[in-house]
């Protein structure tokens, strides 16, 4: 057999047709259906009973009827077994074979030739304005996984972050970077942006919380923002309040900042992206606009105080799903738009450029994700994203939360990982140079570290009323 040639599909090709022509003998034209035994007795197998009933023979004597009309065969052994007609191939030729065939492939060794499918698979997208922390530290592993899995399946499929530069969390963060001294804030656990520019965050949202008053502050500075990114005048002022002013611009700069030293956490854990999407995109060129006034005109559209939303009311099982938010809120009384706002017009345009959109979420928004899914049919989609959504990872005091600084970071998790690997490594491998050291326990460690996070627990489903 050349090498080139797929062991697997030729011997269950000639097994088909051996199968195939010993039925044609005792006169069934139809298709065998040929099967693989759950409990491994075979490598195939053929079901008798449904062909025997229509043959008016039992199924073990139409077994035993196919067996003997089927003869030897040099690529696999033949048996009849209480109504099944069992193809063991022969271990010593396939196993030669199939040894041939992986060889011949290379590095293309368990590889679908492209399948002209595009998929976008959307995960990770953490705020920036801290690192990593563990809780959330299965959606990179679970996303990147996945996209490995459909390329190697296939598809050819981009890998994208969602990058929240228009939330609260932004602006506590730019807020905090200019109006708060270094010198109040305990020093950095780690010389690394991400590590770094946190403590600015959560003074601001300390702050916040014990003074109320600045609530209006933070709105204004959303609302100029959103207007600032709408007219692409990055240059303008949208705050006042202490020195130095706070400029458009230095929303996305203090974002990219923290990006940074994010991307570098991804790379450490051998998570690739190949696109980060900004939020403020959908603002600029004009899409989240679009969402508010088709959404508007939708016979679920309510409006209350100036703000917008729909009403969900009866689309769920609420029996089952309680927690189901009836009110989707569109935007603020002040016409400003909301993430989730933004996140409809983010899937607008991934729809449009995709064969299929897949978001690997946190178990916390299943139900904003079947909010999302309301709405893009109120907008005429029809095509709809899939979603895999993953258990948190907890501390025992509870939700780990950057804000209140009640956190394992993902980069301590990282360095303990290695260096355990490291002790173990050491024992069995003292010969290795420092630097082959390093790459064992980096490999094992984050490897480790992948292996034990790709485990998602199965959620409820939430049953629609359309």
């Amino acid at each position: 057999m050349e090498p080139s040639v797929d062991p697997v599909k030729h011997y269950s090709g000639a097994f088909r047709t051996a199968v195939s022509e010993a039925l044609r003998s005792l006169g069934v034209r139809d298709e065998p259906t040929i099967e693989r035994p759950r409990k491994g007795e075979s490598d195939l197998c053929l079901p008798c009973f449904q062909l025997a009933k229509g043959l008016g023979m039992r199924p073990d004597a139409l077994a035993s009827a196919l067996l003997e009309r089927m003869g030897g065969n040099e690529l696999f052994d033949i048996s009849a077994v209480s109504g099944y007609l069992n193809c063991t191939f022969e271990p010593r030729r396939y196993v030669r074979d199939l040894a041939h065939f992986l060889w011949s492939r290379g590095d293309d060794i368990g590889l679908s030739p492209p399948k002209g499918e595009s998929v976008i698979v959307e995960h990770t997208s953490a705020n920036p304005n801290g690192p990593f922390h563990v809780g959330r530290a299965r959606n990179p592993i679970l996303g990147d996984t996945l996209v490995r899995m459909l390329r190697a399946d296939g598809s050819d499929v981009e890998a994208q972050y969602w990058v929240n530069d228009m939330g609260k969390q932004a602006m506590l963060l730019v807020w905090g970077m200019h109006n708060i001294d270094a010198s109040d804030l305990g020093p950095a656990d780690r010389r690394k942006k991400d590590h770094e520019l946190v403590r600015y965050y959560q003074a601001a949202n300390a702050k916040l919380e014990a003074e109320p008053s600045m609530e209006p502050l933070i709105n204004r500075m959303l609302r100029d923002f959103e207007d600032a990114v709408r007219s692409q005048d990055l240059e303008r002022v949208i705050s006042a309040e202490g020195r130095p002013e706070i400029r458009a611009k230095d929303v996305r700069a203090a974002c990219e900042m923290v990006l940074e030293g994010m991307k570098s956490s991804l790379s450490d854990l051998n998570v690739a992206m190949d696109s980060f999407i900004y939020e403020s995109k959908v603002v600029s060129d004009g899409s989240l606009q679009r969402v508010i006034e088709g959404l508007r005109k939708s016979p679920l559209c309510r409006e209350e105080n100036g703000a917008l939303y729909l009403d969900l009311t009866g689309l769920v099982d609420e029996q089952k799903d309680e927690e189901f938010k009836k009110r989707f809120v569109l935007t603020r009384s002040d016409g400003s738009g909301l993430y989730t706002t933004r996140d409809i017009g983010y899937h607008l345009w991934k729809l449009s450029v995709c064969d299929r959109a897949i978001n690997v979420l946190g178990e916390d928004h299943k139900y904003q994700s079947l909010q999302l899914s309301i709405a893009l049919k109120e907008l005429g989609q029809k095509k709809l994203p899939e979603t895999m959504f993953y258990s948190f990872v907890s501390l025992p005091e509870g939700k780990m939360s950057t804000r209140r600084n009640r956190v394992v970071f993902l980069d301590d998790l990282l360095d303990e990982a290695v260096s355990n690997a490291r002790d173990e490594v050491m024992k069995r491998r003292s010969d290795l140079s420092s630097e082959g050291l390093e790459a064992i326990s980096r490999s094992v460690g984050i490897g480790a570290l992948r292996f034990n996070m790709v485990k998602v627990q199965p959620e409820k489903q939430i049953v629609f009323r359309w």
